[in-house]
């Protein structure tokens, strides 16, 4: 793990591990059951004592004991694990079931570590239902987003709704797809865009974005919306964000004076002749095309359209 993170960091990249500070395996060599309840704990750190009172269990089919987070032995341990990956290179954490774990928990198991980027598991609906307690101390999946972009790009949805999302900002991890998607279709399918293409599609959205963190699942690395869209993405950092034209079917945002995302969920071409687009003058480079189109000096797409089910990003040529 040193190595494979002293690798990545010569690159510039940094390793984030998924922390599970939770619950602990049920293999049954460390644990036994009868009837329903706990009688044996028996873990490398961790015994019957080090467990939730009431021996609570997580999860479905086969369950998972929880650790107590009230135990002082317990905190130190998970600090220590924590402080043990920082050594080795980790500089992220992914939490594991943030949402079913006290904040004084991770006020505690973080201390003493230098900032590192946190954001944990929390499923929710509504940016209202959010924790402010865990958001003190790590960023959260924005799954109300995940949930806007469902509804907007399936069949009969409204690209418009996207204009002006009322979520949490910076303080938001945004994604189109994640591993549970990928792995529990069912148990996610109120949150997870089903079709291929609408999911490459809404990448073009969230990598065109202002506010928040975009996670891609590595199972979408290789999309062509999601390589470009993340180099789009860099060269947007700190530019403003405005959407320009909305519309059921399309939408184009405009980021700074340079860029522009173009999307078109429709079965249609659409004409774009009637945008004002914001953009300088100059002549512009679609990265996920390769086109290259004049823009007029009124930011105007004269005589130009964006195909049936594509997207577009503008990045403006250098003079």
């Amino acid at each position: 793990l040193q190595r494979l993170c002293s690798a990545a960091h010569k690159v510039g990249i940094r390793v984030v591990a998924d922390a599970v500070l939770h619950h602990l395996s049920n293999e049954g060599h460390y644990l036994q059951m009868r009837a329903g309840r706990i009688v044996r704990a028996d873990y490398p750190r961790f015994g019957i004592q080090d467990l939730k009172p009431g021996q609570a269990i997580f999860g479905r089919g086969r369950p998972l004991p929880e650790l107590n987070p009230e135990s002082p032995w317990v905190q130190e341990q998970l600090q220590n694990y924590l402080r043990l990956l920082y050594h080795l290179g980790i500089r992220g954490f992914r939490f594991d079931a943030a949402k079913h774990m006290p904040a004084y928990l991770f006020q505690k198991v973080l201390e003493g570590l230098p900032p590192v980027l946190c954001f944990g598991e929390m499923v929710h609906t509504h940016p209202s239902e959010f924790s402010s307690d865990h958001l003190r101390w790590m960023k959260g999946y924005d799954f109300p987003l995940a949930r806007q972009i469902k509804v907007a790009f399936s069949t009969g949805g409204d690209l418009r709704s996207l204009s002006s999302p009322t979520l949490w900002g910076p303080a938001a991890i945004n994604f189109v797809n994640c591993h549970d998607f990928v792995k529990r279709a069912r148990d996610f399918s109120y949150f997870r865009l089903s079709d291929r293409r609408d999911r490459q599609l809404a990448y073009a959205y969230l990598l065109s974005r202002q506010d928040g963190q975009p996670l891609i699942y590595s199972g979408d690395l290789r999309q062509r919306e999601v390589k470009l869209g993340l180099a789009f993405h860099r060269d947007c950092l700190g530019s403003p964000e405005r959407v320009v034209w909305g519309d059921r079917n399309q939408l184009a945002i405009l980021r700074g004076h340079s860029h522009l995302a173009l999307i078109n969920k429709a079965g249609s071409k659409w004409s774009l002749d009637d945008i004002q687009t914001g953009l300088r003058q100059g002549t512009y480079h679609d990265g996920i095309s390769g086109a290259k189109m004049r823009i007029q000096h009124d930011g105007r797409l004269k005589g130009l359209w964006l195909a049936a089910r594509t997207a577009a990003l503008l990045t403006r040529a250098s003079d």
